[in-house]
Order: C-alpha cells, then sequence, then structure tokens
C-alpha cells in the first residue's frame, strides 16, 4: 500500500513536468519588439480596395501616421470610415491596429516597410483588402 501512494506520487509529479514541457516548448511564439520608424511619421494618401461579398469596392485612402504612435486613415466614402489607433513597426513590417467609428469594429493593416510607399493589406472580422499609400 506504501509503495501504490508513492508510486501514485511520482506519477503525479511526472505528469506536471511533461505539462510544465508542453507549455514551455510548444506555447505561441513570442512576437518581436515592436518600434517605431521615425521615417514613416506624415502623411500618406493612395487607394485601398475591399474584397467583400458585393464583390468590391476601390476608393481613396489618406492615412496619418504620429511620432507618438498614434494612426488615423479614412476613405472618401462611408465604406472606409474613420479609424483610429496605434501603428508600430514588428520585423521589418508596418502594422496598424485601429478601432472603427462606424461599426466599430477592429481594423488592422499590414504592409512591408518602405520611406515611401505602403502597399500591403488590410482586415477587420467583416472583410478585407488592399492598400497602396505613398507618402506626402
Amino acid at each position: 500500500m506504501r509503495g501504490s501512494a508513492r508510486f501514485r506520487t511520482l506519477g503525479d509529479y511526472r505528469g506536471v513536468l511533461i505539462a510544465l514541457s508542453i507549455a514551455a516548448c510548444g506555447g505561441e511564439a513570442e512576437e518581436a519588439p515592436r518600434s517605431l520608424d521615425p521615417a514613416l511619421v506624415g502623411d500618406w494618401t493612395g487607394m485601398t480596395s475591399a474584397i467583400d461579398a458585393a464583390g468590391g469596392t476601390t476608393q481613396r485612402l489618406t492615412m496619418s501616421l504620429r511620432a507618438d504612435g498614434f494612426m488615423r486613415a479614412e476613405g472618401e466614402t462611408g465604406a472606409f470610415c474613420l479609424s483610429e489607433g496605434e501603428w508600430f513597426v514588428v520585423d521589418g513590417q508596418f502594422r496598424g491596429v485601429m478601432t472603427t467609428s462606424c461599426f466599430g469594429n477592429t481594423l488592422s493593416f499590414r504592409a512591408p516597410i518602405s520611406s515611401t510607399r505602403l502597399d500591403g493589406t488590410w482586415s477587420t472580422n467583416r472583410a478585407g483588402g488592399t492598400f497602396d499609400v505613398s507618402k506626402r
């Protein structure tokens, strides 16, 4: 009886060790550090295309990136309403995460870094598309 209690205790420890090993090795990858690139600060204009159930729309897009990481974007029509949030750089990629004023959705932008042009994708929980803007 004493031996079986001891075996159960060792078995319990083994289970805990396995669980800790899985958590340490199999967890989500940690995201690289965020930074702000001063070359991206300023006003940007260009086009955005939405891909949705209606087949998509194209319209003019303006974006403003501030040195403190604040970002504002707006299309020329209500379909791409005023959105505000933050921008940053991770692993050499521009990223923006904002909240739309019309629906309260989270709007995310991603594009390779360039100091004069951002050409990438955007997405919400309702739609997605592309954008291509140049620095003014």
